[in-house]
């Protein structure tokens, strides 16, 4: 089902045009595209199925004839998790305007608290006012069609304040060490943990209740001891967060609409 298979690397954000079963779950859909993305820190093949398409993680070392002979033994499964991200995809949650979500949820969570938003416009230079111990927290953007990247900007830099201080507030409670700690507009993944320690939250962090928030960050964490999601790792966090599971369902299936807010 594919044209010649080389031994030769991929490329990251390489895309492969497969075609899938006849008589498969998708009916109509005979192929799809799926998206190669590189991992430096993936041990094993791994075929995942998003809203926004399949992706192929490809770890280090990994020969292109092992990888497309590993795609083309799941396509039946690939069948059918289009066909299942496409039911969830019709119940989705509508993705709201930055301004929107704001004005329905006018709180942002940091050091393991809710803190009160104060949201309106100014006729100057948008401006974020943030003094700790001291609420609401105080966003001023520009009227029209500025609101919304003037919004994301102001939270952003709200994120940048605080997401360091919390993780490592965090990491002393978890007894580990960890490096810089950046934060960075991701458009898939909450965060990500280095082998050098160094640690990049998603900015989007703070739109979450406090408790989903530091789920995120004791995630991260768990990595300074297991740069893997092996039983060990998930224990690990179990530990420092005993609402683990339920906070992994909240994060999918309550709150990742999120991930494409002000994009």
């Amino acid at each position: 089902m594919f044209m010649s298979a080389s031994a030769l690397a991929f490329s990251d954000g390489e895309t492969l045009d497969v075609e899938l079963p006849a008589g498969s779950a998708t009916g109509d859909v005979s192929g799809a595209t799926v998206r190669v993305r590189l991992s430096t820190r993936a041990r094993r093949l791994t075929l995942r199925v998003g809203f926004d398409g399949p992706e192929l993680v490809v770890p280090p070392r990994t020969t292109r004839m092992g990888a497309l002979g590993f795609l083309n033994a799941r396509l039946d499964w690939l069948a059918g998790a289009i066909e299942q991200v496409a039911r969830r995809r019709e119940k989705r949650t509508p993705v709201p305007a930055l301004a929107v979500h704001l004005a329905a949820q006018p709180w942002v969570s940091a050091g393991g608290a809710r803190l009160e938003l104060d949201v309106g416009a100014t006729a100057g230079r948008p401006f974020l006012v943030h003094i700790e111990g001291v609420p609401p927290v105080v966003l001023r953007h520009r009227a029209g069609d500025h609101a919304e990247a003037d919004l994301k900007q102001l939270l952003r830099e709200f994120a940048a304040r605080t997401l360091p201080k919390r993780t490592r507030e965090l990491a002393a409670v978890a007894g580990v060490s960890v490096g810089k700690v950046g934060v960075r507009d991701q458009r898939h993944r909450w965060g990500s943990c280095s082998h050098t320690s160094d640690i990049q939250l998603n900015w989007r962090l703070v739109l979450l209740p406090p408790e989903l928030h530091d789920h995120v960050i004791f995630h991260e964490l768990a990595h300074r001891l297991h740069m893997n999601h092996s039983r060990s790792f998930w224990n690990t966090l179990a530990g420092w967060d005993a609402g683990c599971a339920r906070h992994r369902r909240q994060l999918r299936d309550e709150w990742n609409f999120l991930m494409s807010v002000a994009r």
